[in-house]
């Protein structure tokens, strides 16, 4: 008669040279799915990246830190329409940028170099710009108040590209500055311009004498009131 077997029999333990086997296999397996879920980590993040920028406020603009570099700022049409007003008076209070340096980058050739001068700025103090970063003059008249990109051939090298030809400058009536100032455009922006200083001018008048009117106002009714408490005294 065969040795009977017990229920345990049934389930062999298994060697022990087959248990690292096993280890070995389920730390494959947890490298795996970790390698797996580094990916989806990274687009989960990006995603979420992505989201948080669209719910950000695109209706707010630093305006204290507004770019002063003509090459480097923004154009007008670039800011959202709600926000044009407040942008456009910002740099209108900071004027142009009108940077000094020692010495401004050439243009042309070796022999004949041609460089921007600071002079031009007292000539010019309302609307001529510099910048460091293209060497190119600008228009900060026409960059204020240029809503749109400019189809007239020429006139963004003031707003966009930069001029930069100084041979051209003093050349005469043929001066690309005076040419810029009597262009159409330059003069209906000029003509805006003065008109917005106007209409603050005349809002800031009406608020003054609203405030006086109310001074005397009150004025009265602080009269009336002594008056009343000196009536009431005797």
């Amino acid at each position: 008669m065969g040795t009977m077997k017990t229920i345990d029999s049934f389930f062999k333990r298994k060697n022990d040279d087959e248990e690292p086997h096993n280890e070995n296999q389920h730390n494959k397996r947890h490298k795996a799915s970790t390698s797996e879920s580094q990916p989806q980590e990274h687009e989960n993040k990006q995603e979420n990246d992505i989201f948080e920028a669209t719910q950000s406020n695109p209706n707010k603009v630093d305006l204290k830190n507004l770019e002063r570099d003509p090459a480097k700022r923004k154009q007008m049409w670039e800011y959202p329409i709600n926000l044009r007003e407040q942008v456009r008076r910002t740099y209108m209070t900071l004027g142009p940028f009108q940077i000094h340096l020692q010495e401004y980058n050439a243009k042309g050739s070796k022999k004949h170099p041609r460089r921007f001068q600071y002079s031009w700025f007292n000539i010019l103090p309302n609307w001529l710009e510099y910048s460091p970063t293209t060497h190119a003059s600008y228009c900060f008249i026409c960059y204020v108040f240029n809503d749109k990109p400019s189809v007239c051939h020429g006139y963004d090298a003031f707003t966009v590209k930069g001029f930069y030809n100084w041979k051209k400058v003093n050349d005469g009536k043929n001066c690309a500055f005076l040419k810029h100032l009597g262009c159409s455009q330059h003069r209906n922006v000029v003509t805006f311009a003065e008109n917005l200083m106007n209409q603050a001018t005349h809002v800031e008048n009406i608020t003054m004498k609203q405030n006086e009117a109310q001074m005397l106002k009150n004025r009265l009714q602080l009269k009336a009131s002594i008056d009343t408490v000196r009536w009431l005294t005797f």
